[in-house]
């Protein structure tokens, strides 16, 4: 059965976020291809023909995650916020650990 390019796309889209998952839980190292695949519901052979091999799966995750990031940082700009309220949102979402520590060393 052939797929459409819209659905070929949407089963990359969930390859990548479950690689991601998979990647933050157990490690790049860790993880296996075999148990993305299983979690996004399709064979092997579907994920590597996406996918080159893990090495090629991580990089779609981390050009994914750039360009989410730019597209977040893009509407944070382009909204009705300060100056200082665009910043100090775009320091919680990219630098969350940073606004945590300033308020402990406030407090």
């Amino acid at each position: 059965m052939k797929r459409t390019k819209e659905e070929a796309q949407a089963t990359k889209k969930i390859l990548i976020s479950k690689a991601f998952m998979e990647f933050l839980e157990t490690g790049f190292e860790n993880s296996k291809l075999e148990v993305i695949a299983e979690k996004a519901g399709v064979t092997r052979g579907a994920l590597y023909w996406h996918f080159k091999d893990k090495k090629d799966l991580l990089e779609s995750v981390i050009e994914y995650k750039d360009m989410e990031s730019i597209e977040i940082c893009s509407e944070i700009f382009d909204s009705e916020l300060s100056p200082y309220e665009k910043l100090n949102k775009i320091i919680s979402l990219n630098f969350p650990d940073i606004k945590t520590k300033r308020k402990k060393l406030i407090l």
